[in-house]
């Protein structure tokens, strides 16, 4: 039996915040004398939801793609880039993803561009808010290593890595995006196992995929094992922006097997496997 993701994704909400063409830059330079400006256009968040937003901004030489943000104007202390990028790749039209940040809170954002010289340009900032967490969802991630969720075994983690190495499986559940779980090139043959650490009901299951630059790594269906039942699945998840959920009918069980079906190749994995249900 195959699967279609429901129509529910990360609850979005396209918000948009604009300014006007040709912003205001500055930047730095060990050469003082160095000719090239960049100029930053139509910097905007948009996909703006509990979790997530997404930063859109051109320049008007190619660059590369970072964004600075945080909850204070004067402490920008995180950063993001754009993970379709190769590093030391240079472009004109960039979008970064921020992961993980906090419902119903304020941030402050600015762009951040290099040229190849390695001067660095800073857009002017903007800010946003992301939006109250989905009304009515009370619905527990069981599979969050949190609420007592381990890795049982996995088919193998980049570079030969344990469990909680930087590529680890243990990042498919700590209930980040900004992190991931990779194989080692495992392609179709990636798989994780979970101990839920008792029984549970569960409801749901999310998934979202992790990728590469060129675009590898993709998991594009998945399946299920519970025990000795019979596969569930496959489950399509071809986008690896968007957190996919789909229903378990009257599922119960303290562990599972998710296999990667099909994939674009090489290092496959996931961003975040969750497990759903009611306390």
């Amino acid at each position: 039996m195959k699967y279609s993701p429901s129509k529910w994704v990360t609850p979005i909400r396209r918000l948009v915040l604009s300014l006007v063409l040709g912003l205001a830059v500055w930047g730095c330079s060990d050469d003082p004398t160095s000719p090239q400006i960049v100029d930053f256009i139509d910097l905007r968040v948009e996909e703006i939801g509990p979790n997530r937003a997404v930063v859109r901004f051109e320049t008007s030489e190619p660059t590369t793609c970072e964004a600075e943000f945080g909850t204070a104007a004067d402490a920008l202390d995180q950063m993001a880039t754009d993970p379709s990028m190769e590093p030391e790749s240079y472009l004109t039209e960039h979008d970064v993803p921020l992961e993980d940040l906090e419902p119903t809170t304020h941030y402050y954002v600015r762009a951040r561009a290099e040229l190849p010289s390695g001067d660095v340009f800073f857009s002017e900032m903007i800010e946003f808010s992301t939006v109250d967490a989905t009304a009515g969802d009370s619905l527990v991630n069981f599979g969050l290593s949190a609420n007592g969720t381990t890795v049982s075994g996995v088919s193998s983690n980049f570079g030969g890595g344990a469990n909680d190495s930087f590529w680890g499986a243990n990042n498919a559940i700590d209930g980040l995006m900004s992190s991931e779980w990779s194989s080692n090139g495992d392609g179709d043959d990636a798989w994780i196992s979970l101990n839920l650490g008792q029984r549970r009901r569960l409801s749901h299951f999310e998934f979202r995929s992790r990728q590469m630059p060129d675009g590898s790594a993709i998991a594009t269906s998945v399946q299920l094992v519970f025990g000795d039942s019979d596969p569930l699945g496959p489950f399509d998840t071809p986008e690896p922006e968007q957190v996919y959920r789909f229903e378990l009918d009257g599922v119960e069980a303290d562990a599972v097997r998710l296999d990667i079906v099909t994939s674009t190749g090489g290092n496959t994995g996931a961003r975040e496997i969750r497990f759903l249900g009611t306390p």
